[in-house]
């Protein structure tokens, strides 16, 4: 109480002071000054009920003395200063008001800006269907005021509308209509954001790379051009995922190395982090698991120092995929859990009422959340069930081939012991008929000698005798002998009539050589 009577007469005191010097002096404190001094004081307070406390007393010291247009400024600084704290409930309190205030005051267009920003609160909530109505209603009045830049400026919030609900179509068709107004204003950097949002609907809603290319270029041209170097480096990771959807990694490549190398010159963590993400989906998608890992760690870690949780929450999903590639199913369960963490971390505590609204729509997605884990749950049991299945396989087939060589091994040398017992047999067999060749040559030998010893034959007769049982033919003896044919043809007539024989086999057969 003390505090706001104190406020109240240090508000008196400003005013009185005000009065003082225009008297004076003849300075003129406009309700505009007042105003403004009055926002200069909120904007040290860093807390949502502090700056609701002081604004509530401030607001009763100034309606009964200034004018509806300086009460609508203050409304309007006010609900800034409480949207820049996040406190969107009361920052959408104090738009209302200064929209009725500038409709008292008959500025027709600032009570639609105040609409508009109205129409932004609702997006942020997620009541994307209410924040298209307003934005198209704002959207006509400035097109009929002439108010090319709030009109452009309020279809393009459409478009991205359009884009949060998922609706590409709807998106493009509002992205062009602003990107035209843009263009004939020459708001070339203006131009750029709906050539980027148009790429976004292509890339991320229709899955169109090439489409998303094209007008992704066409926002990087600008940027690049205007030295715009922040959203050109952005322009060059949206551009480098769109590659890496094409599978064209060496462009991939070289865009990434580009926005690395911008968002490390400024300092820029965010764009930094994202980099990092896109490097380790590049490498994942080369088959490079061991470097998408380290790159989507280090960005994790960034993520984790300036604390965005959405990005987390993709980056927990990205590494369970990674960890089941690599077989690591306790990490890649440990990551998805984490990620349905943030989702739920994600619902913002300040909005109960669409929490109560959508409670349908967030037992669905508790249910899809549920299915997820189980689902891959079931595909970690699944391949853990595989490889125990191909583990046992090939501990069978290990087995089996052990026995099948032990039992080829035992059957080869059971046929070699038979094998050798054979030949040995038939060796001893051969043994015993070279023993009988001996004795029947030794006998035959005996009988034919004394045959030729009986016919009177001389040592040189009965040496080309032996020659001719052997087979050899007239000029082999000859040679054996080293004497002429016709000596040897001599010796053999001389045989003939010994033996009393007309040819060879009935000479062999009278000495019993044949």
């Amino acid at each position: 109480m003390i505090v706001r009577l104190v406020l109240i007469f240090t508000m008196f005191l400003t005013i009185l002071s005000c009065e003082n010097k225009q008297t004076v002096v003849g300075y003129q404190n406009t309700d505009t000054d007042i105003v403004a001094e009055s926002i200069t004081r909120f904007q040290s307070i860093s807390t949502i009920d502090s700056l609701e406390y002081y604004v509530k007393l401030t607001k009763e010291v100034l309606v009964p003395i200034v004018t509806d247009s300086a009460i609508a400024t203050y409304y309007y600084e006010v609900g800034m200063l409480f949207y820049r704290l996040s406190g969107f409930e009361l920052a959408l309190e104090y738009f209302e008001l200064a929209e009725d205030a500038y409709n008292h005051a008959d500025l027709t267009l600032k009570a639609t800006q105040m609409l508009a920003n109205q129409a932004v609160l609702k997006e942020l909530k997620g009541n994307y269907k209410e924040a298209v109505q307003i934005y198209i209603s704002t959207a006509e009045v400035f097109k009929k005021y002439n108010d090319s830049a709030s009109w452009a400026s309020a279809l393009g919030n459409i478009g991205v509308v359009y884009e949060e609900m998922g609706m590409a179509e709807k998106a493009i068709y509002y992205d062009k209509l602003s990107l035209e107004i843009k263009l004939n204003r020459q708001d070339t950097l203006g131009a750029a954001t709906n050539y980027n949002n148009i790429g976004v609907a292509f890339s991320e809603l229709l899955i169109i790379p090439d489409s998303a290319i094209f007008y992704y270029q066409k926002a990087f041209e600008i940027y690049n051009n205007q030295g715009d170097i922040l959203h050109c480096a952005q322009a060059r990771n949206n551009l480098g995922m769109l590659y890496i959807m094409q599978s064209n990694y060496e462009l991939a490549m070289y865009h990434l190395e580009k926005a690395e190398f911008i968002f490390d010159s400024i300092g820029n963590m965010q764009g930094k982090a994202t980099t990092q993400r896109y490097f380790g989906e590049l490498y994942f998608a080369q088959g490079n698991v061991d470097w998408s890992l380290e790159y989507f760690k280090a960005a994790m870690d960034i993520f984790m120092q300036i604390n965005d949780k959405k990005s987390l929450m993709e980056m927990g999903t990205l590494l369970s995929k990674v960890y089941i590639s690599l077989g690591n199913y306790p990490e890649a369960t440990q990551m998805m859990q984490y990620a349905n963490t943030l989702k739920d971390s994600l619902m913002n505590i300040d909005n109960k009422e669409i929490i109560v609204n959508m409670e349908s729509k967030y037992q669905l997605r508790e249910k899809n959340k549920t299915i997820e884990v189980l689902q891959l749950e079931e595909e970690i049991n699944r391949k853990q069930i595989n490889i125990q299945f191909m583990f046992i396989s090939l501990l069978i087939v290990v087995f089996v081939l052990i026995f099948v060589i032990f039992y080829s091994n035992s059957q080869k040398n059971k046929l070699n012991q038979k094998q050798l017992r054979l030949e040995l047999q038939n060796y001893l067999l051969r043994i015993d008929e070279m023993k009988l060749q001996i004795e029947e040559k030794s006998d035959y030998s005996k009988s034919s000698e004394e045959k030729i010893k009986e016919f009177d034959l001389s040592l040189r007769e009965a040496e080309v005798l032996k020659l001719i049982s052997r087979g050899y033919k007239n000029s082999e003896i000859a040679d054996k002998l080293f004497v002429s044919q016709n000596t040897i043809k001599t010796h053999i007539k001389n045989i003939y009539v010994k033996l009393d024989v007309k040819n060879r086999v009935e000479a062999l057969k009278r000495v019993d050589i044949v």
